[in-house]
């Protein structure tokens, strides 16, 4: 019996396993089979990184202007969700801003996203999350610092199963610079 019993949790253990690993596969989107408005393959790693730099060039000035911020800097790259499954295209920055009430500041950055279409997603305190187009941009203040003006700013995108050139691209990635943020 006793043996019976360990037989049936294994199976039942690796039943979940196996669930659990599909449902994250499913949770990755594959490359589509149409081509987008510019030639790009859809669900292309350079689809992708001009889609998120594009809704990233839009979103950030609206934020960092609803607090009167300027100096934004960040970077952006691939990075792997699932080493050899699936990859992100994701980035961090930082800007400043005139020092203020944050609960206020960060009610005038959702405010001017949400005017803009985006969706709000924020889960945490002292943060705001916005959705838009497979791409979630989030600002809160920088507390590691010390400093009341410094803000932090973070994107990325859905998690994309990518082959062929598109994985040797993700792979081969480093972080560069984004422009036009300011």
């Amino acid at each position: 019996m006793t043996r019976f019993a360990a037989m049936r949790l294994h199976v039942m253990v690796s039943a979940v396993a196996a669930i659990g690993l599909v449902a994250l596969l499913s949770a990755c989107t594959g490359p589509g089979s149409g081509e987008s408005p510019d030639g790009e393959p859809e669900g292309s790693a350079e689809q992708t990184e001009r889609s998120a730099l594009a809704t990233v060039r839009e979103g950030v000035p609206l934020a960092v202007e609803a607090i009167g911020g300027d100096r934004v800097r960040a970077e952006a790259g691939w990075t792997a969700c699932m080493p050899e499954l699936s990859w992100k295209y994701d980035g961090a920055g930082v800007f400043k801003a005139p020092e203020g009430e944050v609960k206020g500041q960060l009610e005038a950055i959702r405010s001017a996203l949400l005017g803009a279409g985006f969706a709000d997603v924020t889960k945490v305190d002292d943060q705001v999350a916005v959705e838009r187009d497979g791409l979630t941009l989030a600002f809160s203040p920088h507390l590691a610092t010390g400093d009341p003006e410094a803000w932090q700013l973070s994107f990325q995108t859905d998690c994309l199963a990518l082959s062929g050139d598109d994985k040797e691209r993700a792979e081969a990635d480093t972080p560069t610079p984004v422009d036009g943020l300011e």
